[in-house]
């Protein structure tokens, strides 16, 4: 029967499975593996590995993989398991920008704000606003693209877990969106 295939494949999942080149990574998966095995299922397994790999693929050392193996069971056990990938993809798409430095503070905090929000689609709305964010505020010296790093987004990062407790995801909007004006 394949789903019982599926279930033995992740229970199965190694470390060796996982494509990641950085030693400490390396070092700390069966860990990470052996800990995440009953927290997350079969598809939560499969987007915790496809999000690692991202992460060690965007070349910005072992420190974002490393977080985030120690953050995706809280995003998980606080939004769902659905949402382990797209955090590591936001991850990739601060990476891709001036914002580099961004990326451990974002994965740092995610958990903290899943708590916050206990809800995959608020969860998504905040990965949104951090976008938007990030789009609206770095700088372009030359045109179309962003060639200077945002100056709000770390400061954002860091005290958006505190402003979720005092807010919603409609009010930390409307207060990004009134910092930016």
């Amino acid at each position: 029967d394949r789903r019982r295939v599926r279930l033995i494949r992740c229970a199965m999942l190694e470390a060796d499975d996982i494509k990641c080149r950085y030693r400490e990574v390396r070092a700390l998966l069966p860990e990470s593996l052996a800990e995440l095995r009953p927290r997350l299922g079969e598809a939560g397994m499969k987007d915790f590995a496809r999000g690692l790999e991202l992460l060690c693929m965007m070349g910005r050392g072992a420190e974002p993989p490393l977080v985030f193996m120690e953050e995706a069971a809280e995003v998980a056990a606080h939004a769902g398991e659905k949402m382990i990938y797209p955090v590591a993809k936001a991850a990739y798409q601060i990476s891709r920008s001036p914002n580099a430095e961004a990326i451990v503070p974002f994965l740092q905090t995610i958990a903290a704000v899943a708590r916050r929000l206990e809800e995959q689609k608020l969860l998504q709305g905040y990965l949104d606003l951090v976008q938007e964010l990030l789009e609206r505020t770095s700088i372009s010296i030359h045109g179309s693209h962003a060639t200077m790093p945002s100056p709000a987004l770390i400061p954002f990062l860091q005290v958006a877990p505190r402003l979720l407790g005092e807010l919603n995801i409609g009010g930390l909007k409307r207060w990004m969106a009134y910092g930016i004006a």
